[in-house]
């Protein structure tokens, strides 16, 4: 909480700070010259959640039937829940709604592989480029951080792919998720992890290419290798950075502000380009979801976690 508090009056400060440099006219003008990186960004928003819906309907399927455009109004809503929820726990709920309730535990837990494949990407990619990444300076031979980068790859791999260990994590995390019951659930096999795990990489590079053409959209100056280093920078602190919904926003703002400049270029890109993503890739789809609010039965939001 104090994270997200301190996230919010830096957001507030810099803002204040860089008021002068911030002209929206500017950046209309900097969109207009150069309209293709912004209508990529906004192509590839659909991409995304098509990418994230196809994924998570492939895993639940096996589980609870349910259909594409139930899969795709279940995603909408719970990014619209998400929104309005702490640590964007509504998510879930929404991914809930049109599951049964004696098959909630096994969607639960078809979604914690799903979560868990996503976060891997993100932390296989920041460990991928530590070796590479010149703008921290550290007394380390490149031999040594490429050892230490590829065994670091092969234990996230190994927790992964062992089944059992995902598992106890997972009944560990509420005590009504014995190991024992989580032995009934079906069991998902490598190759159907490694699908998930590919789909999660593919989503993944949908992000960094939305970043990176909004980085070179607002700076033109940063040349697209950089970008790249700067986009999975940003998304490995921003996720190690625990946030509540108001504060998610101020969070990843402020991380894209500090890491730009850092790197030496426009932190002010970094922030305007992290709130447009921001925009494109939650906003705009809650706002869609939204209109499957009428057909929500809202007395029922309330069971959506109750798994007995």
């Amino acid at each position: 909480m104090s994270v997200g508090i301190f996230a919010c009056w830096y957001l507030v400060y810099l803002f204040q700070e860089k008021s002068s440099q911030f002209d929206l006219k500017d950046i209309l003008n900097g969109v207009s010259q150069s309209p293709a990186y912004f209508l990529f960004a906004i192509f590839l928003m659909p991409v995304n959640w098509f990418i994230e819906t196809h994924k998570w309907r492939r895993l639940v399927v096996k589980l609870s039937p349910i259909s594409i455009t139930q899969s795709i109004w279940t995603i909408l809503f719970g990014i619209s829940l998400s929104l309005l929820t702490p640590n964007r726990m509504g998510e879930l709920g929404g991914r809930l709604l049109h599951i049964s309730k004696g098959n909630k535990l096994k969607v639960l837990y078809a979604n914690t592989i799903c979560s868990v494949s996503q976060l891997l990407i993100t932390l296989l990619a920041a460990v991928f480029i530590f070796p590479f990444f010149t703008f921290v300076e550290l007394e380390i031979r490149f031999e040594f951080k490429v050892l230490f980068s590829l065994l670091i790859s092969i234990l996230l791999l190994y927790i992964y792919f062992s089944s059992s260990l995902i598992k106890k994590i997972f009944s560990k995390l509420n005590d009504r998720f014995q190991f024992s019951a989580l032995e009934n659930l079906i069991r998902f096999s490598a190759i159907t992890r490694l699908e998930t795990l590919l789909l999660s990489a593919l989503r993944y590079l949908v992000f960094l290419i939305q970043f990176s053409f909004l980085f070179m959209l607002f700076d033109s100056s940063i040349p697209f290798y950089d970008s790249l280093l700067a986009s999975i920078s940003i998304f490995f602190v921003a996720t190690a950075i625990p946030t509540a919904w108001i504060s998610d926003l101020p969070v990843r703002t402020s991380v894209a502000f500090i890491v730009l400049e850092y790197m030496g270029y426009s932190g002010l890109a970094g922030l305007i380009s992290s709130v447009i993503l921001w925009c494109i890739n939650l906003l705009i789809p809650a706002l869609v979801g939204l209109v499957g609010f009428k057909k929500v039965n809202w007395m029922s939001l309330q069971n959506l976690y109750r798994f007995d």
